[in-house]
């Protein structure tokens, strides 16, 4: 008797496993449907240069897309927030994308409206996060300090005796690690003329604290070593090139760099990330006579 109850509740032991088993490998395939039933929705980051009336481009939560292949994911009718370098300027509404044109086939045409008054640069970025949690501080140019800095970046390029013209001091935390950087524009000229010849320059570089010291890294560099004169000009045109924002683009946290470069004959807009060693492009737009 005692043989045949012990035989009976190991059976019910078995059994009772086996159905907690079933059961468990049942609900896991309910939540792997669940999963490919309903995949979890990407939000869309998009950019748009809302004063040049020009798509920047987005960003999927994985891999930033340029113009071209943003444009068919544009919706018409969309609110987005702007801002300008100093803080945000309220909201717009985006209209419709016009594809790109020849000579300028990478540039995608998109209108946002209203704007605010003014000819200074305005972004426009859809989402629900801050792209603009620490709005970056305007400084004196005029400091004997940054101007050796851009010396000393200079002369490491092989400009012996630069002349400095400082054209925009920003002072911003670009991470939100409480400490902040400093981000300088500088050029050879206050107007700049054609094309480059010896000497001649155009820089945005950022200083930042790395491992307990202060750094100078690039993120636009543009030194002329070799003397270009008429009536055959082989140089490069002189760009004026400044940030025309700093905004958190993707929503991650860390802001980007926005620059705008112009010279006579060409001009755009470049997006750069910040958060490694090296600045990296990420988006942009570009177009000239010669494109």
């Amino acid at each position: 008797m005692r043989k045949l109850l012990l035989f009976t509740l190991v059976c019910m032991a078995l059994v009772s496993g086996f159905d907690t088993a079933l059961a468990q490998r049942r609900t896991s395939a309910r939540r792997r449907g669940a999963a490919v039933a309903s995949p979890q929705t990407k939000v869309l980051r998009m950019a748009v240069d809302a004063r040049d009336s020009q798509l920047l481009g987005s960003f999927d939560g994985r891999a930033w897309a340029d113009a071209v292949k943003t444009m068919p994911l544009v919706k018409e009718g969309e609110t987005f927030r702007l801002y300008t370098l100093t803080g945000p300027a309220g909201t717009g509404t985006i209209g419709k994308p016009v594809p790109p044109e020849y000579p300028c086939d990478d540039m995608v045409e998109v209108a946002v409206s209203p704007l605010p008054e003014g000819e200074g640069d305005v972004f426009a970025v859809n989402g629900d996060w801050d792209a603009q949690p620490r709005p970056p501080k305007v400084q004196d140019t005029n400091q004997e300090e940054y101007r050796n800095v851009v010396a000393g970046h200079l002369r490491s390029k092989g400009i012996a005796k630069p002349n400095v013209v400082i054209l925009q001091l920003l002072r911003v935390d670009l991470d939100g690690d409480g400490t902040e950087e400093v981000l300088i524009s500088a050029n050879s000229t206050a107007t700049p003329g054609h094309f480059m010849s010896r000497g001649d320059f155009s820089v945005v570089l950022l200083r930042r604290v790395a491992q307990g010291r202060a750094v100078t890294v690039p993120i636009v560099s543009e030194v002329e070593l070799k003397n270009h004169k008429d009536p055959v000009q082989t140089g490069n045109w002189h760009h004026k090139e400044t940030v025309a924002a700093i905004l958190d683009l993707n929503g991650d946290g860390v802001m980007e760099v926005i620059t705008t470069f112009q010279s006579i004959f060409d001009g755009g807009k470049n997006v750069y990330e910040v958060k490694g060693p090296k600045p990296r492009p990420a988006l942009g737009w570009y177009c000239s006579g010669g494109h």
